[in-house]
């Protein structure tokens, strides 16, 4: 699937841990899965606050916050979000130093690309 990508794309899946383990085992195929391919305008922009937060059983919300002052001294805020397959006491333990994750903007073209060092 990813042969066809060039070097300037990033793809990946927007499922569930639940939905993933949803299918037999006698699956070895999925087709029309959801998932997103993006190229990529990168520039480092670091939110002012991440949360963490249990959305069911099985799948974690990262929600990350912008805050910006205006001219008129009045705050704004932009927030997006990203799913992370699950509980929030396994970002702190795994095998892995760190998570990847994609956080998104309701249905804007924004894309913000993050990683969170494990904490344990």
């Amino acid at each position: 699937m990813t042969s066809k990508l060039t070097s300037a794309m990033y793809i990946t899946s927007n499922v569930t841990k639940r939905s993933l383990d949803g299918p037999p085992q006698s699956v070895i195929r999925l087709k029309d899965v959801p998932a997103y391919r993006l190229s990529i305008n990168c520039r480092p922009n670091l939110p002012n606050r991440i949360q963490i937060r249990t959305v069911t059983v099985s799948d974690t919300a990262i929600s990350l916050t912008w805050e910006s002052k205006g001219i008129d001294n009045s705050t704004s805020l932009y927030a997006m979000t990203s799913i992370y397959s699950g509980a929030p006491h396994d970002i702190g333990t795994g095998e892995k130093n760190s998570i990847v994750y994609a956080a998104f903007a309701g249905y804007s073209q924004e894309v913000y690309l993050g990683f969170l060092t494990r904490f344990n």
